[in-house]
């Protein structure tokens, strides 16, 4: 089992807990928000020193922290298993397993967090949970690298490439009034990605913002589909 396939299962057994779920937030495999309470998950294959170390790092951000790991091969009556729970409770992680029961992968909480001693980075918090209300939707797969993360940046552009596909060359206010945010005008100034061309004081999509949108197509068809107050036609 990698440690995306730890992804979906972790994911619904804490939106069933009430949490909103995100991943690959600030280098956190998993965010998971409810209300002002902050829950980070660190995703491994086995449980290993390079977790504990993450894990540990994440309690300078998070209110409770996680490890999620497959199920142990030989149950949990081993005596490896044993120091395992020992060491996480000590550390004030808990720990999740994630098994396939009749072919179907499934979380459960072995051990539950405690709150850390450890004293939190206001800043880093504020960033993370910034980053994670941001995202519209969980667009990443936690545990999965090498791979290009959609940011609430990213998210932000993809937006606004979707709005000028699907209604042609548009202007900033129109723009605004399709729901892309009050950030539509920095973003078109700046055109970080070289994704978007100007005709006069218009905007339209560049080759490479059409090549964008070939590359996020599920994220760019969620946005046309987002019914929003104040659409409008594209011009004629």
């Amino acid at each position: 089992m990698l440690e995306r396939d730890l992804y979906e299962p972790v994911k619904n057994l804490l939106t069933e807990m009430g949490y909103d779920v995100k991943g690959e937030v600030k280098g956190c495999d998993i965010t998971a928000m409810r209300g002002d309470e902050l829950v980070v998950v660190e995703l491994k294959k086995s449980f290993n020193l390079e977790l504990v170390f993450q894990a540990t790092l994440r309690q300078s951000v998070a209110d409770f922290v996680y490890v999620a790991i497959p199920r142990p091969a030989k149950g949990y009556r081993t005596r490896r298993w044993r120091d395992i729970v020992r060491l996480a409770d000590r550390l004030s992680l808990g720990i999740i397993v994630v098994a396939d029961i009749q072919q179907e992968p499934v979380a459960e909480i072995i051990l539950f967090p405690k709150e850390s001693a450890m004293r939190r980075s206001k800043k880093k918090r504020l960033a993370t949970i910034n980053e994670h209300n941001s995202r519209t939707g969980s667009f990443n797969t936690g545990g999965v690298t090498g791979t290009k993360l959609i940011t609430a940046y990213r998210e932000q552009v993809l937006h606004i490439a979707a709005m000028l596909e699907l209604h042609g060359s548009l202007g900033t206010r129109e723009l605004r009034k399709l729901g892309t945010g009050p950030k539509t005008s920095a973003i078109l100034r700046s055109n970080f990605y070289g994704w978007f061309a100007k005709e006069e004081k218009r905007h339209t999509l560049s080759e490479k913002g059409r090549k964008a949108l070939l590359e996020y197509s599920e994220l760019c068809d969620y946005y046309k589909k987002l019914k929003l107050d104040g659409d409008i036609k594209a011009p004629q």
